[in-house]
């Protein structure tokens, strides 16, 4: 599915600026997940589905939250594509693993 964009504006902490899907690797089982993700102002939830009824997770925006492009996707992407691999580190300490299904 194609991500979409939200419509440009006043933004709302609710206000869902982008959606679609991406793949997750896990932080325990290491496998990889697709995952319907939905970009707001100060936060990325992702969920089982389109829908948006269940809830799997939520990354909170803060900073220093890093993002960056990765080779590593080379060995550990989900399609073996590593042009759309990219990685969330989190000052918690935690990096987020993810991938799109195009660049």
């Amino acid at each position: 599915a194609k991500a979409s964009p939200a419509p440009a504006g006043k933004m709302k902490p609710a206000m869902i600026i982008f959606e679609g899907w991406l793949a997750k690797k896990g932080a325990k089982r290491r496998n990889w997940k697709r995952r319907f993700f939905s970009l707001r102002p100060y936060s990325l939830s992702y969920y089982t589905d389109g829908t948006r009824s269940e809830i799997k997770g939520k990354i909170d925006i803060v900073a220093p939250l890093k993002a960056v492009i990765s080779d590593r996707g080379k060995q550990s992407s989900y399609s073996g594509d590593p042009s759309c691999f990219f990685e969330l580190s989190h000052p918690t300490g935690r990096t987020f693993y993810l991938e799109a299904d195009t660049p």
